[in-house]
């Protein structure tokens, strides 16, 4: 019984040991399990604050940036953009769709002489005779403000590429027409298939981009990911390069199935096709004035999608010409890189529209390929 008695005491002794060593473990981890998640909170909290500081100073710099892209504006070609590309609402019978014919615009600017004159077939051209006459190499540029631009008709880069090809072949009978129209997409012609195949072309340039990938692409990429619409609304997600390019891609195949589709649509009637890659201005390479009026520009490209910087529109149509070139070798489409060549910020008045001297390189570039498709023609049929 003594030895029972001892046994039970020693045990007992034992298990109160043992509760106590468990009683002080547990207020131990507890504490530690507190401070760990103060410690966690602190860092959340502040990193917090210090986002929405940044928030607010990046607001700041961009409430500045705009003053001096609006002051900028003041002393460009902003204000004659109407009639230099082609917009103003007298020269609409229908907006962003069709000319009024036989329409023109004038306007005399700080000593600049600018003016747009409709053609009697609803284009910024020359006028051109239906049925295209025998012997005459046609030649007809698509495309939408890119492709109208210019200080006056004779000024688009449709004008200048007449001019060289003409110089080329002298005893060529060749005409470029310009059936630009300022806010088209590529799927314009496409739509108008029969009415480009009346003009009788025998060649046909499209130059096409920036209207596909701000007006329609972002627009639905906005409806279907509207989270990443709202998350654009931070400057910081988007100054420092967050947002997730490749959701695009699909959206850009659209616009590369249209050229694909106006190529074959052209072949099959023997009329050839060129096409281009979309160029626009280096960023780091411009001033800090046109640096500014570019994000100023960017902001209404992308209201859609809630842009506010140009590098992010830069981007997108980086990761677009990207996939151009390798979707027009796959489908052997005749191409030329535009954007490799045109860059420079001296050629352009904002984030695509060219200066006088970049339309005449844009006109240079597709003067080779088109040579190339004229003394192709001419070997064929004669």
């Amino acid at each position: 019984m003594k030895f029972q008695h001892n046994f039970r005491n020693k045990h007992r002794a034992s298990v109160l040991t043992r509760v106590r060593a468990v009683k002080g473990i547990v207020p131990s981890n507890r504490v530690l399990l507190i401070r760990c998640f103060s410690f966690f909170y602190f860092v959340a909290i502040v990193l917090v604050i210090a986002g929405l500081l940044a928030e607010v100073i990046f607001a700041i710099d961009y409430r500045k940036r705009m003053e001096v892209a609006r002051n900028f504006r003041e002393t460009s070609f902003f204000s004659q953009r109407q009639v230099t590309e082609a917009f103003a609402d007298s020269l609409w019978l229908r907006p962003w769709e069709a000319y009024r014919p036989s329409s023109e615009l004038r306007l005399k600017d700080d000593g600049m002489h600018l003016e747009v004159v409709i053609n009697e077939h609803g284009f910024r051209t020359p006028s051109f005779a239906i049925p295209k006459p025998d012997n005459v190499v046609r030649v007809i540029a698509i495309g939408g403000s890119t492709t109208v631009q210019g200080l006056s008709n004779e000024r688009t880069y449709p004008a200048y590429l007449d001019d060289m090809l003409n110089e080329r072949f002298p005893n060529e009978s060749i005409e470029v027409i310009n059936l630009g129209v300022s806010g088209t997409k590529s799927d314009h012609w496409l739509k108008r298939i029969d009415k480009l195949l009346s003009y009788q072309p025998d060649i046909v340039i499209q130059y096409n981009g920036i209207n596909d990938i701000t007006w329609e692409h972002m627009r639905h990429l906005a409806q279907r990911q509207p989270i990443k619409k709202a998350l654009n609304k931070s400057h910081m997600y988007e100054y420092f390069g967050l947002m997730d390019l490749g959701s695009f891609d699909r959206y850009f195949m659209r616009t590369l199935s249209n050229f694909d589709k106006m190529r074959n649509a052209l072949e099959q009637n023997g009329i050839a096709y060129i096409s281009g890659s979309f160029a626009v201005p280096s960023y780091d390479a411009a001033d800090s004035s046109f640096q500014s009026y570019l994000d100023f520009d960017a902001r209404a490209w992308g209201k859609n999608f809630g842009l506010r910087y140009y590098e992010t529109l830069h981007r997108i149509i980086k990761r677009y010409n990207k996939m151009y070139k390798r979707f027009v070798v796959h489908k052997n489409i005749t191409a030329v890189a535009i954007d490799e060549a045109i860059f420079d910020p001296r050629y352009f008045i904002d984030s695509c529209h060219m200066t006088d001297e970049g339309i005449v390189r844009l006109a240079s570039l597709f003067a080779e390929p088109v040579s190339e498709a004229i003394v192709h023609s001419r070997s064929e049929t004669g």
